[in-house]
């Protein structure tokens, strides 16, 4: 089990980053429909899904294992929390 979040694109471009909400985000690695995002306000890396895919064809190492994130809802969708422009 991974902390690795993985949240579709849009709802990344929609409500920001899915731990602290800011826009201020860059995908540094794409591979497939699987984006790897660093968020340079929390420094947190998450990955992004594109073209309605589920699951990660890249394996993201952690801890010594390649782990496949699969989609999860975007923790910000539907709440009311502020969202935060990309400086």
């Amino acid at each position: 089990m991974s902390d690795l979040l993985c949240v579709k694109a849009g709802d990344a471009h929609a409500y920001g980053c899915p731990v602290c909400a800011s826009r201020d985000f860059s995908e540094n690695l794409r591979a497939g429909s699987a984006g790897r995002n660093y968020c340079s306000n929390c420094r947190s890396t998450f990955v992004t899904m594109h073209n309605g895919a589920n699951q990660s064809s890249m394996g993201i190492p952690i801890g010594g294992y390649s782990v496949f994130p699969s989609v999860m809802p975007h923790p910000f969708k539907g709440s009311s929390v502020q969202i935060f422009p990309a400086k």
